[in-house]
């Protein structure tokens, strides 16, 4: 399902528009205002929708998967808001996407295990999680 989104645009009037065509720079009167009107797809992916108190929902979009959790063999689907200001982050725990600016525009999605660890935040062993010795080599 396609809408219509109305976009409209403040120019300054103050100032004239220049405008390169070909080599010639041409100087274009000011417009108080520009509407354009484009068509939006609906999203097309996966969504995970969170009822909150009060009758409001929060709506997360699956973004990507984790990189880090992809190097080390798992796959971890992260998710981000769509209706800010009503987030749920914490009911998201560790898929709730983080983004990691590797340079040149680029963010690398990360789940938030990952990304406290890049962070230098890394997160304390679980205590539920216990370790028994098989066997001693020395």
């Amino acid at each position: 399902m396609t809408e219509t989104r109305k976009k409209v645009v403040m120019i300054d009037t103050s100032k004239p528009l220049l405008v390169v065509k070909g080599d010639q720079v041409v100087e274009v009167p000011p417009v108080e205002v520009a509407e354009e009107l484009e068509a939006v797809e609906d999203s097309v992916k996966p969504q995970h929708h969170i009822k909150l108190e009060g009758g409001k929902e929060a709506v997360y979009e699956y973004y990507a998967d984790c990189v880090d959790c992809a190097a080390e063999g798992k796959e971890m689907p992260v998710f981000v808001c769509k209706t800010h200001p009503i987030r749920a982050d914490e009911m998201m725990g560790n898929q709730l996407a983080g983004f990691w600016n590797d340079g040149g525009g680029i963010s690398t999605p990360l789940c938030m295990r990952h990304y406290a660890i890049r962070l230098g935040n890394i997160p304390k062993s679980d205590p539920s999680v216990e370790y028994k010795v098989l066997e001693r080599t020395w």
